[in-house]
């Protein structure tokens, strides 16, 4: 919580400021709670954004498999990818190089690969489709300029309970030459 923001605890009557506390100092936990709010509340990554997958760990090369996970990919009206990088408290920081990693990489996606990582989080919701081509509806329905190029500039989103000064500096230095990024 910023010092200039107050926050109060409301009983009855009677309103006491609230102690600001970290998220793990509150017991939440990164995939348990923070991810799982984010799935739940996506707007939060920006205005009209349908969670594609989350814990994305597909990412092949030459060499084969790599284990990194995504946390959370997003596709936005506009038809841009939503990169969601997501940290408990304060931001390690290597996690604006972590972000940028991982929408280099998606940024080379296919609307098919994209269609299939929608398929393959989505199975087991109520409604899911069954089918790649049911998959690439929906997301076309949300997206419909959706095309391989619009693939090829995504978003970047960091959320995180507090910012260190170095991620916070090369945000706005990204921010400034043309990278879409926001904390």
């Amino acid at each position: 919580m910023k010092r200039d923001e107050l926050v109060y605890a409301v009983e009855g009557k009677s309103a006491k400021a609230a102690v600001p506390i970290s998220l793990s100092q509150a017991g939440f936990h990164e995939r348990q709670h923070l991810q799982e709010w984010v799935l739940a509340n996506p707007e939060i990554l920006g205005d009209d954004v349908l969670v594609v997958t989350s814990e994305f760990d597909q990412w092949f090369s030459k060499d084969g498999r790599d284990p990194d996970r995504l946390d959370i990919l997003g596709l936005g009206a506009d038809s841009r990818l939503v990169v969601a990088e997501l940290k408990r408290d304060l931001t390690p920081d290597f996690v604006t190089m972590q972000a940028i990693n991982y929408a280099s990489r998606a940024s080379r996606f296919a609307v098919d690969q994209l269609a299939d990582a929608y398929l393959r989080f989505h199975r087991d919701r109520p409604g899911a489709m069954a089918t790649s081509e049911e998959a690439s509806a929906q997301l076309l329905g949300h997206a419909p300029g959706l095309t391989a190029e619009t693939l090829r500039n995504p978003r970047i989103v960091i959320v995180a309970g507090d910012f260190s000064l170095k991620v916070t500096s090369a945000a706005v230095w990204l921010s400034e030459r043309g990278i879409d990024i926001s904390l």
